[in-house]
């Protein structure tokens, strides 16, 4: 899987690193928690919880009792531990508004913010004088060449006909 991303990244002239997600989940980024393993009771966060007798799978609310969807905080907690300066103690999710009450749509401040930091392109240059590298002579050739990356070899209408409709 790891492989087919790299293909596609690079496809797209993107660089794929990875990092282990171990213990991410369950470590709260909002309390600043050290990222690893612990004992049961002695995580700062709860990442399945029960409020009025109501089961939330898939949030996280951390030891101060801010609610974060489960996902953004293992990814943040991901980032730090790659990128710890980048990440720093609350920067992201203070600073996009990502901490609210999960019923509420974001406001349009932080919906901006996050459009901006997902939208905004990387900054490539050619480190080699203008000579091009491996990587840029590898997608020039695949540009040239007719084929594609896997999801572009087939139509939709061709997707469906693979498809069968499934009997309830």
């Amino acid at each position: 899987m790891f492989e087919r991303i790299q293909e596609e990244a690079l496809y797209f002239g993107i660089t794929v690193d990875y990092t282990p997600d171990w213990y991410t989940s369950k470590c709260s980024y909002i309390d600043d928690e050290s990222i690893g393993k612990k004992r049961d009771g002695e995580y700062a966060g709860l990442r399945r919880f029960t409020q009025k007798k109501v089961k939330h799978n898939g949030l996280f609310r951390s030891r101060s009792g801010y609610i974060i969807h489960g996902d953004i905080n293992g990814a943040a907690n991901i980032g730090k531990k790659k990128h710890p300066e980048l990440f720093s103690h609350n920067a992201i999710a203070y600073s996009l508004g990502l901490i609210s009450d999960p019923c509420q749509c974001l406001s349009n401040q932080a919906e901006q913010g996050v459009l901006e930091f997902i939208t905004t392109p990387p900054i490539k240059f050619c480190p080699s004088n203008g000579i091009p590298t491996k990587e840029l002579r590898r997608k020039e050739m695949l540009s040239r060449s007719k084929v594609r990356p896997q999801r572009y070899q087939m139509s939709p209408g061709e997707l469906l006909e693979m498809t069968q409709p499934a009997c309830v």
